[in-house]
């Protein structure tokens, strides 16, 4: 069996799910890999933080893609985004990334934030969420800012944030609930059990292998 690998949006994505979507989710995993729907948002965003990229070049690159739905949702995260950026004078720099490892390592997460600013003379790492279905909850938020700080070994040098990029909401870590610890080990565990059992199912022929290329929700926010 090899392990499951998925970055820091898609296992929160995963851990929003009941069992039975959790399950037809991970079955998209049994082929080659995956497909990024919102790269061009991410890569833009980050780009323009750092200064190498403007606003025009980077929605040039999202206008450029070739389906509607994904030039739509990643304009609408890039515009977003740039509500955001607009405010204030901030300085960046490029964060560094993480993985959690289970203890079996046959489940790996990678939190890549898409932006490193300093904020009150602290820096702080942000991850972007730009995915409509499911809606990230406020308890899902706060959740998130505790699995990146978790990843990153807890620095006292740092913050950490989360953005959900549909409501315009910025988590940060006086969010994250007082049981995320309890949260967190019961979450992982039951994706890579859940993961364990799909490719269990593959093997005897009961499970149907899904076309690797995932793409996210084509809802837009009303």
């Amino acid at each position: 069996m090899k392990p499951l690998t998925v970055g820091f949006p898609t296992f929160i994505k995963l851990a929003s799910l009941s069992i039975k979507p959790k399950k037809s989710q991970l079955k998209k995993y049994l082929g080659e890999g995956g497909y990024d729907f919102y790269w061009s948002m991410k890569q833009g965003a980050s780009g323009i933080s750092l200064g190498y990229k403007t606003y025009e070049t980077a929605i040039a690159v999202i206008g450029n893609l070739a389906k509607k739905a994904e030039r739509e949702h990643n304009k609408f995260g890039l515009q977003q985004f740039m509500k955001w950026f607009d405010t204030d004078k901030r300085t960046y720099e490029a964060p560094e990334e993480a993985r959690f490892i289970s203890l079996t390592k046959n489940f790996e997460v990678k939190i890549k934030p898409e932006v490193a600013f300093y904020d009150q003379e602290s820096l702080t790492y942000m991850c972007l969420w730009n995915t409509g279905k499911p809606t990230l909850s406020p308890l899902m938020g706060g959740m998130g800012v505790y699995f990146i700080r978790e990843a990153f070994g807890k620095p006292g040098d740092k913050k950490f944030a989360f953005f959900d990029l549909r409501r315009g909401k910025i988590y940060r870590e006086e969010d994250i609930p007082t049981k995320a610890s309890e949260w967190l080990n019961a979450e992982t565990s039951l994706v890579e059990a859940l993961w364990i059992e799909v490719n269990k199912d593959q093997n005897k022929g009961e499970g149907k292998r899904v076309p690797s290329k995932k793409e996210d929700d084509t809802s837009l926010p009303k």
